[in-house]
């Protein structure tokens, strides 16, 4: 392994004296402060005295990082290695055809007993060279973390949960704290090039060769790591919109129910721009709730009782079937109606036919999702025959009964529309 030598690394011999800590007890990754100071945006209530202590699962730390490994000073990094040069000589090229699963689950059994990475030989003149391997600068935001959330490179997290906001510290980290850095790294740049997608690997031996044209990565996994991080921000799980991944299925059930009563309000007041992004998410969320566990059990002890039964645990002990399936439908109604005043009416006719899906009987749904189809000038034969049985069912209704007229008058125009430009198309064609 390349040690680092105190020649070759003038950056940690600052001219001010500045004390080093043990990140972890076997001294595996060293800590250097290099400023500290709270920004202006700063979310925590810390002052810069103040660490924070105890990160509880789920938190967003935002951080800058710059990352230097120790590569020989005779590695010609300007020539790839080719696959073979990377893993072996029992390389068969059309094992990486990763267009079909089967053959590329076989490569990866197959490559994981027959190849090793070979890293270039070492002589007896190399000397450690500093390069940079990392900088979260390229990025337009600023890197994201979610803490306790199994994060790819656990030394990283390690690093943060000592540092301040507004703090600035060099980490220098030892194997195996280097661990998960390299495919973070390659993930990064792949996600930076987008031509480089398809370079993306299934198996070991895909990775490889993916790694051999990232030479400066080759020899992070054997060599100290140093990271600069400078942590801009810090929040609480209830201070940020969460993804879907981080929420158990009480915790996306208890944002719909909170939510729900603004978004009730906003559309009684018609502030319908307002109204669009609580009513997306909520409808988000429940959509995927739809098929988490708690439903799907919801559902068995339906099919089992023929009545609705509350889930085993204590995590859903408030919630029905039917009281979720009633906020679902009123969540899209609330949201297809809101979306055909924005006049967004791809959003109006999904949401109508969740609607739709569960309850065939909803009236304002289907005038609604006719409405919007008819407004797009496509799907007319559905929006026909959405206007035809809302004629058939509620035709006297005073509420529909002129709605339904207008909107088969726009209908006709719109194929009579459609029918011109046709007969325009094809006059052309057979002149």
């Amino acid at each position: 392994m390349l040690a680092p030598q105190s020649t070759a690394l003038p950056l940690w011999s600052p001219t001010e004296t500045v004390g080093r800590s043990r990140v972890t007890e076997d001294g595996g990754i060293v800590k250097m402060i290099l400023s500290r100071q709270v920004p202006k945006n700063a979310t925590v209530g810390h002052s810069s005295d103040t660490e924070i202590v105890g990160w509880e699962r789920g938190w967003k730390a935002r951080i800058q990082y710059t990352a230097w490994s120790f590569l020989p000073d005779d590695l010609d990094m300007s020539t790839g290695l080719t696959s073979s040069e990377c893993c072996g000589d029992k390389h068969d090229k059309h094992c990486h055809d990763h267009s079909d699963n089967r053959r590329s689950s076989n490569c990866s059994h197959r490559h994981n007993e027959e190849t090793q990475i070979q890293l270039p030989a070492l002589t007896s003149t190399s000397r450690p060279k500093r390069v940079k391997v990392g900088d979260s600068s390229l990025d337009s935001v600023p890197f994201e973390i979610r803490m306790g959330m199994k994060f790819t490179v656990p030394a990283m997290e390690a690093c943060i949960r000592t540092m301040r906001v507004g703090e600035t510290a060099r980490f220098l980290c030892l194997p195996p704290y280097t661990d998960g850095y390299t495919q973070l790294e390659v993930a990064l740049r792949q996600q930076r090039d987008p031509s480089s997608q398809h370079q993306q690997a299934r198996c070991a031996h895909g990775f490889a060769s993916v790694l051999s044209t990232h030479t400066d990565l080759l020899y992070v996994s054997t060599t100290p790591l140093e990271l600069e991080i400078t942590l801009l921000d810090a929040q609480s799980p209830d201070e940020f919109e969460r993804e879907l991944w981080e929420m158990s299925s009480q915790e996306k059930w208890e944002e719909v129910m909170c939510k729900r009563t603004r978004a009730k309000d906003l559309c009684l007041k018609q502030e319908w721009k307002a109204a669009q992004p609580v009513l997306k998410r909520n409808v988000v969320l429940l959509e995927c709730l739809k098929t988490s566990n708690m439903i799907q059990d919801l559902e068995r002890e339906r099919i089992l009782s023929e009545r609705p039964q509350l889930v085993d645990g204590q995590d859903a002990a408030s919630l029905t079937l039917q009281e979720f399936w009633n906020v679902y439908v009123s969540t899209h109604s609330n949201h297809a109606l809101c979306s055909l005043k924005l006049e967004d009416y791809e959003s109006c006719i999904l949401s109508c036919t969740a609607v739709l899906d569960k309850d065939s009987t909803n009236a304002k749904a289907r005038l609604r999702r006719a409405k919007a189809a008819i407004a797009i000038g496509r799907d007319l034969d559905w929006a026909e025959d959405d206007l035809t049985k809302l004629k058939r069912c509620h035709g006297n209704d005073a509420p529909f009964s002129a709605d339904i007229k207008r909107e088969q008058v726009l209908l006709r125009q719109k194929k009579l529309l459609h029918a011109a430009k046709e007969r325009q198309m094809f006059a052309g064609k057979l002149n």
